[in-house]
């Protein structure tokens, strides 16, 4: 990321397949890639360092676990409405947080403690069964964390996927 940006969120529309690609090909590189054989689309990535990434959830895989939750959700939405899923409809996000410029210096308790902050924000936002991986990339320009999560709301009768209520601008 350039040296401006604290973060940034990215739509996971379309299949499941997409959540795989994501954690397992790019977040979670230790899985898809042991040896660092791969071509990378992102030059930034060292792998050497990648040995000192860290997961903050720790799911035995969370492309399953997402697909059963998903799967479940609509489901219940179908029992209920009749209708599965939009074709269109977000399945997944992937939040992005940068460590703030100036704060590697402060070592890696200061860091870890940052990263966690990130991730109980997200648990009391989204709640913590609905986040799939938090990987903290050291493998790159600035520390981060990618937080993928599902978009689900509360809602009395519920839970439903909503991407534009679990995510506001605020």
């Amino acid at each position: 990321g350039d040296k401006k940006t604290m973060a940034h969120i990215m739509k996971i529309k379309g299949s499941k397949s997409q959540i795989f690609g994501l954690i397992n090909i790019h977040i979670d590189r230790s899985k898809e890639d042991p040896d660092h054989q791969r071509e990378r689309g992102n030059s930034n990535i060292n792998p050497e360092l990648s040995k000192y990434n860290y997961n903050l959830i720790d799911r035995d895989d969370p492309y399953k676990y997402a697909s059963d939750r998903l799967d479940a959700l609509e489901k219940e939405q179908r029992d209920k409405t009749g209708k599965g899923f939009r074709s269109d409809a977000v399945i997944a996000c992937s939040t992005v947080v940068y460590l703030p410029e100036g704060y590697e210096n402060k070592g890696p308790e200061y860091e870890r403690q940052f990263f966690q902050g990130c991730v109980n924000y997200a648990s009391d936002k989204f709640g913590r069964e609905n986040i799939l991986t938090a990987i903290v990339h050291k493998d790159e320009n600035r520390p981060h964390i990618h937080i993928v999560a599902i978009p689900i709301v509360k809602d009395q009768e519920r839970d439903r996927l909503c991407f534009k209520e679990a995510f506001t601008r605020q």
